[in-house]
């Protein structure tokens, strides 16, 4: 996959990012896409040149793909709360997957999107900052109730005897 994207810009990050989809996809579970992805990947970003929070940046990018990449734990446990198939969220997830491939890949390729006007410098003049804070009356409410206390538990059964 390296060489795949070894001609474009940022083709070891994409290389990572995408090796790092296809960890998740085999997983399932955040953590352990990161860490082996973070001792995978790592070395070989630092040994060419990437900056450790670009090289943290993408490996977490690609770890957190996890969460929507079928065998997801997350999309599992959804699955269950909403009363759905398992099957129809991780479709649903599919076009999900794709958008943050394109999204993280494009970030990497044109870091400008994101980076847009950090690079001015704002200076603060404390002398003009003008801040009204009006005072809060205290409201003589009773607090919310909420609802009625919980019944009395019963005794729990006794255990059978033979």
């Amino acid at each position: 996959i390296g060489q795949v994207f070894g001609p474009m810009r940022a083709g070891l990050a994409n290389a990572v990012v995408l090796v790092g989809a296809m960890l998740a996809a085999t997983t399932g579970v955040v953590a352990v896409s990161v860490i082996s992805m973070g001792l995978i990947s790592l070395p070989i970003m630092m040994r060419y040149g990437y900056s450790r929070p670009l090289a943290a940046g993408v490996i977490t990018a690609s770890g957190t793909l996890a969460q929507i990449i079928p065998p997801s734990i997350v999309l599992i446990v959804i699955a269950d709360q909403l009363g759905q198939s398992v099957g129809d969220i991780y479709k649903g997830a599919v076009a999900f997957v794709i958008l943050q491939l394109i999204m993280v890949a494009a970030v990497l390729y044109k870091p400008e999107i994101v980076l847009y006007g950090l690079g001015e410098q704002k200076v603060l003049d404390v002398d003009k900052v003008n801040l009204n804070i009006t005072p809060v009356e205290e409201e003589e409410e009773p607090p919310p109730s909420f609802g009625d206390p919980p019944p009395a538990m019963a005794p729990a059964p006794a255990a059978p005897t033979n």
